[in-house]
């Protein structure tokens, strides 16, 4: 997977770029196929490596924190703020599972999160919420989370929710 290029004859195409020119091979490398490169200097091998961070989670994670961050923003639209923050979330999250998950996941962060904000006031009692309350405000952030969520994957194209192109081979 990985080619060790001679440190003899590679030379940077420039100094800030990702192309690497191997002189004795007549091949150019790109930056997300140089994985591992030595190169020698004053006799001491230097190990370069890509340096592009790959998430494990990628569509969950922005699915999390797009759906945290919107809710806790517009916390105080109770059914709007979380249909709006289900469809953004599920939107970038792509696929079925990994939304619900995730809007499971922000479905227990938000409201954790408001009311421990609530007990960190000096003045106790949630006044944000006078007329609808937590409890209540929990039960349709909820649901109209979980709305939002599946409203978000479904209008995700089919090739992305699907996880890829799905074609059959021409006998």
């Amino acid at each position: 997977m990985s080619d060790i290029i001679d440190p003899k004859g590679s030379v940077p195409v420039n100094p800030r770029s990702d192309v690497f020119v191997d002189q004795t091979r007549g091949q150019e490398l790109e930056g997300s196929q140089v994985r591992a490169a030595a190169y020698s200097l004053d006799d001491g091998p230097v190990l370069v490596r890509s340096s592009d961070p790959s998430l494990k989670h990628r569509g969950l994670t922005i699915g999390v924190l797009t759906m945290v961050s919107v809710s806790l923003i517009t916390f105080w639209m109770p059914g709007l703020g979380s249909l709006m923050a289900g469809f953004f979330g599920g939107f970038f999250a792509k696929r079925w599972k990994r939304s619900f998950i995730a809007a499971a996941l922000a479905s227990v962060a938000v409201p954790l999160t408001l009311r421990f904000l609530d007990i960190m006031r000096p003045a106790q009692g949630l006044h944000d919420l006078y007329g609808i309350g937590m409890v209540n405000w929990t039960i349709v952030h909820i649901i109209s989370l979980f709305i939002g969520t599946a409203i978000g994957v479904y209008s995700c194209p089919l090739v992305e929710r699907s996880g890829g192109l799905r074609q059959e081979l021409p006998e």
